[in-house]
């Protein structure tokens, strides 16, 4: 309980006794002061919708017009005006407007003892075809101190679910994320965003941090893209923590956002830029935990998941106080990734120290843990401890970034053991034994390209040019230490045919492309050849393709192109010239076949990133 609740409850009872105690002498009843409050809801091509509550007053009423006309005074409104309900809140509609212009709401009440008016409401209608905006959920918000006297609060609102990249997903989708600027709550571990008109400026009170607040929806191509705000204001209306806000915003290509939201939000102290290192070993009991699934269908090698284990008070799964432990897993992959029911995989995951994208990462390894900037505060992602005092506030963290995590399934339930260690040095162990429900928040149905990928309707020859090269990129063991891996590019810089392939060899072979034939499948072993898989978003090209580049669209894409999905790639070397035999299959079940001799250029390519790997591949689907 409160302790805010407890003073009220005794005040109550304090109340009560005197009232009963003087039950012959003249009773003093205290009446509530007057008040009156006005909030947009909506503003649609021909009308606007907004709320107005009332208390101890006889009458209220209000005129809507357009902002070009003169403003009336509190007594014409009373008089003219439209009447509500008084002493209720009302929702009103004001409707057959005209488009694109700007009204103002005017609303007075009368009370014992004269006029109050609320604050007058602007609202612009949109241009034909646009509404505002409702959201109705949460996404994420986070509470930080700026310094002795200032403070963030960040929240981003919605009106969708995102996908497991944060991202909107359809046409329509929308987040706004708005960092906004005030002094700092009196109560850290519970703080309240200020009531009020913020506009955009940096980092005083009641100001939008412009470089940090942007909407994000879905472009006319399908892809998430996010925009600054480059004028306007958000009005927060706060009710003991039930917030009623609304965002009249421009963003960066000039178009208006009206946008509303109606509920509680919680701004948990976060920031872990401001927690201080463990200095010590823990050993933590977890007695409950949250999971989430997401088999992200552009991670080929593993099946992602998030778990959040917590040791301590929470609230709609936030710590407010005691420990969480956050870990993100990847495991085998699923046979269905739509199964209501998926378990997480028995057995012992090891922290991957790397630092990669997801199309990496490998079953059985748990993500390192690390810091990193985000809507003007840092926050921890990855793997790892964290732990706020119940009564200071005073946050502490540790980062993954080596042990284990061993895993057993008891059907009903897990026993779970964890062993890590920070970068300080300090061992982080821990236990959880329990049930734990992982629900599935895959998307891969909305976001995967519908296969088949392939764009042949037959089966085909590969036609090399003339003057087609192979160079081989030795890897190194960046995927996996016990093996190395190498990418192959067999194409001409001046367009055709060509085909791409990542192979694995034996790591004692070193820097040595070894002639055999590379089964094409997942699993990484010696002599296989990974499929041909997307990136996220951009859908480039990784691991084995067949294309033409001289058949492109308008920006140069190829577009006659096919993922080798299996069948063999086979390498062959007779002095200094090397064979590359392709019998595969697309994933249409189309047979594409080819072969080419010649000289190989061999260069190492160890220091290479995720993205270096990718965007070298990418740019054979362009023209040259």
């Amino acid at each position: 309980m409160r302790k805010s609740i407890v003073r009220e409850l005794l005040a109550l009872l304090v109340l009560s006794f005197f009232a009963l105690s003087s039950c012959h002498k003249s009773e003093t009843v205290l009446e509530p002061e007057p008040s009156l409050r006005a909030i947009a809801v909506e503003a649609t091509a021909d009308a606007v919708t907004f709320k107005v509550s009332s208390e101890a007053v006889e009458r209220v009423a209000y005129i809507c017009q357009e902002a070009t006309v003169t403003k009336p005074k509190d007594d014409e409104v009373m008089a003219k005006g439209k009447q509500i309900e008084a002493n209720k809140e009302k929702t009103i509609k004001e409707e057959n407007l005209k488009g694109d212009t700007e009204y103002v709401v005017y609303v007075v009440a009368q009370s014992k003892k004269d006029l109050i008016a609320a604050t007058p409401l602007q609202m612009k209608t949109s241009e034909q075809g646009q509404s505002q905006i409702l959201l109705d959920r949460v996404l994420a918000s986070y509470y930080s101190v700026e310094d002795d006297e200032t403070a963030n609060y960040v929240v981003n609102l919605s009106n969708a679910d995102p996908n497991q990249a944060g991202n909107p997903v359809n046409p329509g989708d929308v987040q706004i994320v708005l960092s906004l600027y005030n002094v700092k709550d009196e109560k850290p571990k519970s703080p309240s965003l200020p009531e009020g008109i913020y506009t955009l400026g940096e980092k005083n009170p009641f100001e939008i941090e412009s470089g940090q607040s942007a909407v994000y929806f879905v472009n006319e191509r399908g892809e998430a893209q996010a925009l600054p705000f480059s004028s306007g204001a958000v009005e927060v209306l706060n009710t003991d923590n039930k917030y009623q806000i609304t965002i009249r915003l421009t963003d960066g290509s000039g178009r208006p956002i009206w946008a509303y939201y109606e509920g509680s939000i919680d701004f948990p102290l976060v920031g872990e830029s401001s927690f201080e290192p463990f200095e010590e070993p823990q050993n933590v009991t977890f007695t409950t935990a949250q999971a989430r699934y997401y088999g992200n269908w552009f991670a080929p090698h593993s099946d992602n998941y998030h778990i959040d284990f917590f040791a301590g008070k929470t609230r709609r799964g936030q710590l407010l106080s005691g420990y969480q432990l956050s870990l993100d897993g990847f495991m085998h992959k699923v046979a269905d990734y739509n199964d209501p029911d998926i378990r997480i995989e028995a057995g012992t995951y090891k922290v991957d120290g790397r630092n990669v994208k997801s199309f990496d990462c490998l079953p059985m390894t748990i993500k390192r843990g690390e810091l990193i900037p985000l809507f003007g505060t840092k926050l921890a992602v990855g793997s790892f401890l964290k732990y706020i005092d119940p009564e200071t506030g005073v946050g502490k963290i540790g980062y993954f970034t080596s042990g284990t995590m061993t895993v057993e399934d008891k059907g009903d339930s897990y026993k779970i053991a964890f062993d890590f260690k920070t970068p300080e040095g300090q061992l982080i162990k821990g236990s959880f034994d329990a049930p734990m429900t992982m629900g599935n928040f895959n998307d891969n149905d909305k976001t995967m390209p519908k296969r088949p990928w392939s764009q042949l309707k037959e089966d085909h020859q590969i036609s090399y040019p003339t003057d087609a090269k192979l160079i081989a990129y030795f890897l190194g063991n960046y995927l996996d230490p016990r093996f190395n891996e190498w990418m192959l590019v067999l194409a001409s810089e001046k367009g055709g045919e060509m085909i791409t392939t990542e192979l694995v060899t034996p790591l004692a072979a070193g820097m040595k492309l070894l002639p055999s034939t590379y089964q094409i499948a997942w699993g990484v072993a010696p002599f296989k050849a990974f499929p041909g898989a997307m990136t996220f978003g951009s859908h480039d090209f990784i691991y084995s393709w067949f294309g033409d580049t001289s058949k492109a669209d308008d920006e140069g894409n190829s577009t006659f192109y096919a993922p080798l999905d299996k069948g063999a790639i086979t390498v062959q070397q007779a002095g200094s010239d090397y064979t590359i035999v392709v019998d595969a299959q697309d994933d249409a079940g189309n047979n594409i076949k080819g072969t080419w001799t010649g000289p190989a250029e061999i260069k190492d390519a160890r220091q290479a990133t995720s993205e270096q790997r990718a965007a070298l591949l990418a740019k054979y689907r362009k023209m040259k």
